[in-house]
């Protein structure tokens, strides 16, 4: 991993006025969506010819330009997004920030050379997460905004890719890639780019899952001495001023290797604000009073940004300076002109010079003449180092001079916006799986029960595998032959974590269920059954197949995934379907029930206005997870299969429910009460 002397400052595009307005805040690179695959399908986004455009313009100004296509991809979309991501390549894009594993594997076949930064959606929070995305190609990793820093010093330190860190903008309740909330109320998918925000909604009489904008701008020097690769700021949605104001202060602070001053946070503030910032996760302030993360987007707070709004000018984004020019005008050979910026140096020759009759040109009149760049986005500065050669009694045509001018101009801007027109053309998504056999596994059904109270002596009969909490396992073996790993394991939590797995392993658990890319290195001295969970975010064969080769035996598929879909994939990869129980739509590092007061208890739910009940548990690290207020129920209407394994989760059923549940699904009684069903 390289060195970091200064870090990058990574700016939002959501169109084109919003990038040239990052550039012209002095960016280092910027990043943006096109029409599909991108986790801001609401922002403008650009056309395919217009990102190529985008791609260009970066380059002209020396500055990178990374392609967002970080949601999840479907079989039948993977064969586009490569295609999209290969032209893309080709214009010159120097990374892609992508999620979705199968996607992934499949383009690091097609161009081993690509540049793929792991988006916060792939769930990676540690070093052994950044140490399989290293395995899987990835040369960065997105690190989440709920590290402490602590936990962003460790991972920084000890990753063996780059690490990149959100400074700034809106902040997601739950982990990103963890939020299923809006799918499973209205069917908008935030891991598809198509969030409808109901965090941003009243429960309980008040605004609970409504986070306040990430504001790092006072930890600049620490976040410098870390190693942080790149400051990333969050706004594809935002206004072009928004982001050249933010853009503009995160410059500064960076150039100056200082903190942000009050002044500076108030202008941060008037750009945009949900009653404030918060820097929670960072300073850990999150586990003392998680209440003052909360804001809400008030009238005051639009009122203050369309005022500082209104004040700025985006101006014109600075010209590129020469770093040199040498220009030759001698007897009986042709002109010669040549520019030289950014270490690229690009010469053209011209007309042959004629005898003077009357007025012969000078030096100073040539150097008038080539200087003058007007429209090119070249400048000639004090600092620019100019040679000109201009023999006596010469003359040209002013005409002839300019043609030199342009010409050279042209050739140093088609060498600056490179491309990579020596890449093949696209021939197509090639086989993602490695071509190894997997470990077979014999079980059909599986169960996840969030205590050990829940399995019953039916239950123990019905499940192939019977699942705990592994914080909850060790002291319940008899009751269950598995165990959940916690969805997310910080660094500083990982030695605890491998003792508990030790634990678990010695009272005799045969299969664990994973959450996590680098989850398997905790366990890989064990002989356990390995499941990857829901939490992949798996929605193809590919996805499943690229998960699977990380050493798993199957692996259950998103809860978004249709069951035509699903069996599809099945038919190819050995997986399993949550076909019954409460899915997690939210997993969140903020205790949502000491927000409300709820102190330690285990039983809370949100509300919201239309009355509707949202269960609410804490796990594992004072973590929460709010369940949604339905289970999935399919008894009557999906039927065994040969292929694919049933998974089953129960959270809130009582032993009876949980009996009642196995009956219906051995009788496939319809449900009795609402649930949702399965497309």
């Amino acid at each position: 991993m390289r060195t970091i002397n200064r870090p990058e400052l990574l700016a939002p595009a959501g169109g084109g006025e919003a990038l040239s307005a990052a550039l012209s805040a002095g960016a280092d690179a910027v990043y943006f969506g096109v029409h599909e695959f991108n986790a801001r399908m609401g922002a403008g986004n650009f056309t395919l010819d217009e990102a190529k455009d985008a791609i260009k313009l970066c380059h002209f100004y020396g500055k990178r330009a990374y392609i967002t296509l970080n949601t999840a991809v479907y079989d039948r979309e993977l064969d586009s997004a490569c295609r999209t991501a290969h032209e893309l390549y080709r214009a010159g894009a120097d990374a892609f920030i992508v999620a979705d594993l199968g996607l992934a594997s499949a383009l690091f076949r097609i161009i081993p050379e690509i540049e793929l930064h792991a988006s916060t959606q792939t769930s990676s929070a540690n070093v052994y997460d950044a140490e399989a995305l290293s395995r899987l190609g990835f040369s960065r990793m997105v690190a989440p905004r709920e590290l402490s820093e602590d936990n962003l010093r460790y991972l920084t330190k000890h990753s063996p890719i780059e690490i990149e860190a959100f400074i700034h903008g809106a902040v997601c309740v739950s982990f990103s890639g963890q939020c299923l909330m809006s799918y499973m109320l209205g069917g908008r998918s935030g891991n598809r780019g198509e969030c409808a925000q109901p965090c941003r909604m009243s429960y309980n009489g008040s605004y609970p899952l409504s986070t306040k904008d990430l504001c790092l701008s006072s930890h600049i020097r620490k976040l410098m001495d870390m190693g942080v690769a790149s400051f990333k700021i969050e706004g594809r949605m935002k206004s072009a001023e928004y982001v050249y104001g933010v853009t503009s202060v995160y410059r500064k602070c960076i150039d100056e290797g200082r903190d942000a001053t009050a002044e500076e946070n108030r202008r941060l503030e008037g750009l945009f604000s949900r009653s404030g910032f918060t820097d929670g996760y960072f300073s850990k302030s999150v586990r003392t009073a998680p209440e003052k993360m909360l804001g809400v987007r008030r009238e005051n707070d639009k009122s203050a940004t369309r005022a500082a709004e209104s004040k700025i000018v985006i101006p014109p984004i600075p010209d590129v300076g020469l770093d040199a020019l040498r220009c030759e005008i001698k007897k009986d050979v042709p002109s010669l002109l040549s520019y030289t910026a950014r270490g690229v140096t690009v010469c053209v020759t011209g007309d042959v010079p004629e005898e003077a009759r009357t007025q012969p040109l000078t030096k100073e009149s040539v150097s008038l003449r080539i200087s003058k760049l007007g429209g090119t986005g070249f400048c000639v500065t004090d600092e620019t180092a100019e040679e000109t050669t201009v023999e006596p009694n010469l003359c040209m045509k002013m005409s002839s001079l300019n043609a030199l001018r342009r010409n050279a101009a042209e050739k140093l801007s088609a060498a600056l916006t490179r491309t990579r027109e020596n890449v093949g053309t696209f021939v197509g998504v090639p086989d993602v799986s490695d071509g190894k056999p997997h470990n077979a596994h014999k079980c059909r059904r599986v169960g996840e029960f969030a205590s050990p109270d829940l399995i019953t002596p039916k239950a123990r009969f019905y499940f192939d595998v019977c699942l705990l909490p592994l914080d909850v396992y060790p002291k319940n073996a008899d009751a269950a032959n598995g165990f959940v790993m916690p969805p997310y394991i910080f660094d500083d939590e990982t030695e605890k974590v491998r003792m508990m797995i030790s634990e678990a392993v010695s009272a005799g658990a045969e299969y664990a269920l994973l959450s996590g890319t680098g989850q398997t290195a905790l366990l890989s001295e064990y002989n356990l059954t390995l499941i990857a969970g829901y939490r992949f975010n798996v929605n193809s064969t590919a996805a499943a197949g690229s998960v699977l080769d990380l050493g798993f035996d199957f692996v259950t598929l998103s809860p978004e995934m249709s069951y035509r879909r699903a069996q599809s994939t099945a038919e190819n990869v050995p997986s399993s379907l949550i076909v019954y129980g409460r899915i997690p739509i939210m997993t969140t590092e903020r205790s949502i029930v000491k927000t409300l007061g709820g102190g330690d208890k285990d039983d809370f739910a949100l509300t919201d206005r239309l009355g509707v009940k949202f269960p609410v548990r804490g796990i594992f690290g004072g973590r929460t997870i709010i369940y949604n207020s339905v289970p999935v129920y399919t008894a009557d209407t999906i039927p065994e299969s040969e292929d694919l394994v049933r998974y089953f989760m129960f959270t809130t059923e009582s032993p009876a429910e949980v009996d009642a549940v196995i009956c219906a699904y051995e009788n496939h009684t319809p449900p009795t009460r609402g649930v949702r069903r399965i497309k």
